[in-house]
């Protein structure tokens, strides 16, 4: 090779790898806090008057709080799957497990299939270094925990923090890296500041890459704990508590990202997988409902977005969008093409989250799934409770009235609390969401009928609790 022809071939060596350097330097650090079981009116930005916030509070002055936002289900591990896939649980069959318990249980059979596309690995494709630090749910096998759906490392426990019932031959509740026990019993008293201790060690390693800190918090989920610094400290008993220590955590975290200077560089995210749960002091005013339920108040949560593209700070906006949005949001964010052979269902918040508004959200759909069951679909500001003659659920007793429920048509916009039905005055909006019903039946699937776009979870034949050993 000549030597001309050298320098040439160096130079654009050189060039491709600054550029590709500097289009890498340019992609948003990502963090994304899950709490579990926080209700809808839990914040004192969403107007709460008990619990002391001023962290959240904060945040949501220098970023937008979304008044509309959905969980994608009621409970737990069918809405953690819909984040990390884009989809409805019902699609990636994640919406009960293999002895129709709402949630998976230690030792499943089932899992998220590793054929699935998560957020994870879509932003680790793209030079990102991840990590989860909390609670996982979505299978406790090798095969279904965070190591193999994208996450370079996972600190936490792999469920939830009330599965460790002996009656049903549980293991001691189990603190994992990666795969690997190394606490159990863990002591819950410090499971939030524990993961946050390990997602701050996290990003303190990773801050000159971009990365993902997925942070999924164990609390307020009963049994609720809070470690010695804020047990007994709050208004509202020992649920108070666990909501003032997880703000103080959230702001360890942005304390950490102001100080390396990388906090106007980080797209943060704070959520929760489903409404509170009745029994426990949670709140979810003004909606009706709660956890377990198919009223607002099971389904709608608080969401905060903060990041330097938005189109306004301190801002409420009533924009219908749901935890699946993410993962289109992120692809679109750092140029990934999404498969397009693949359903997914959310929709990239991009141009809503940089101009305020979006036509395409005017009129979406949402489908109320629990268990097996479609229990009811919106429509833009309509949405209509299906009729039903059992409900699948085990929350009877405390969180729904009845075992059935009679159709229902509210329009949220002027009846929060669904409360009117206005089927008879509308008779052409109940056949139209009617039919829509009919159509998701057919997409999703309901009770023992697979969907025609479902897709399988995984699933081990003999599965076995997780061990310490190597």
């Amino acid at each position: 090779m000549s030597k001309l022809n050298y320098t040439f071939l160096l130079f654009t060596l050189v060039f491709f790898s600054c550029e590709q350097q500097k289009k890498t330097n340019d992609l948003p650090n990502i963090v994304f806090i899950l709490a579990d079981d926080l209700g809808y009116g839990d914040l004192g930005c969403y107007g709460n008057k008990v619990h002391k916030t001023p962290i959240l509070d904060r945040l949501a002055e220098e970023g937008v709080i979304l008044t509309d936002f959905y969980a994608a289900a009621s409970v737990c591990t069918p809405t953690r799957a819909a984040f990390l896939t884009g989809s409805y649980p019902r699609r990636v069959s994640l919406h009960r497990d293999s002895k129709n318990h709402c949630v998976l249980i230690p030792g499943s059979n089932k899992g998220i299939n590793t054929d699935e596309i998560t957020i994870a690995e879509i932003l680790k494709s793209k030079g990102y270094v991840t990590g989860c630090f909390g609670k996982w749910h979505l299978g406790d096998q090798p095969s279904f925990l965070p190591n193999n759906h994208g996450f370079d490392t996972y600190f936490g426990v792999p469920y939830s923090n009330d599965m460790d019932w002996k009656e049903r031959g549980d293991p001691p509740l189990p603190f994992v890296h990666n795969n690997r026990v190394i606490k159990a019993p863990v002591n819950q008293r410090y499971l939030t500041q524990w993961c946050t201790d390990k997602a701050i060690d996290f990003i303190r390693d990773n801050y000159e890459t971009p990365f993902f800190a997925y942070i999924p918090y164990n609390m307020p989920h009963n049994p609720i704990f809070a470690s010695s610094g804020f047990e007994g400290k709050s208004s509202n008993g020992i649920y108070g508590d666990a909501i003032e220590e997880i703000d103080f955590n959230v702001g360890r975290i942005i304390f950490l990202l102001d100080s390396l200077h990388i906090l106007d560089k980080t797209l943060l995210v704070f959520t929760s997988d489903n409404g509170a749960a009745k029994p426990f002091g949670g709140s979810n005013k003004p909606l009706t409902g709660w956890k377990g339920s198919n009223y607002e108040g099971g389904f709608r949560v608080p969401c905060i977005i903060k990041w330097e593209k938005l189109y306004s700070k301190g801002s409420k906006n009533n924009t219908f969008t749901s935890i699946m949005d993410f993962l289109p949001t992120f692809a679109e964010i750092v140029d990934y093409d999404l498969d397009t052979s693949r359903k997914i269902d959310g929709e990239s918040l991009v141009t809503f989250l940089k101009e305020g508004s979006d036509q395409a959200f005017r009129n979406r759909e949402f489908y109320y799934y629990y268990r097996d069951q479609l229990q009811a679909v919106r429509k833009g500001d309509w949405k209509l409770f299906l009729p039903l003659e059992v409900k699948q659920t085990r929350w009877n007793e405390i969180l729904i009235e009845g075992s059935g429920q009679i159709s229902k048509l509210v329009n949220l916009e002027s009846d929060l609390q669904e409360q009117n039905d206005l089927s008879l005055k509308y008779p052409d909006k109940l056949e139209e969401l009617s039919k829509i019903a009919y159509r998701i039946r057919q997409d999703l699937g309901d009770n023992d009928i697979q969907g025609n776009n479902q897709r399988p979870a995984g699933w081990i034949d003999n599965p076995q609790y997780l061990s310490n050993k190597k």
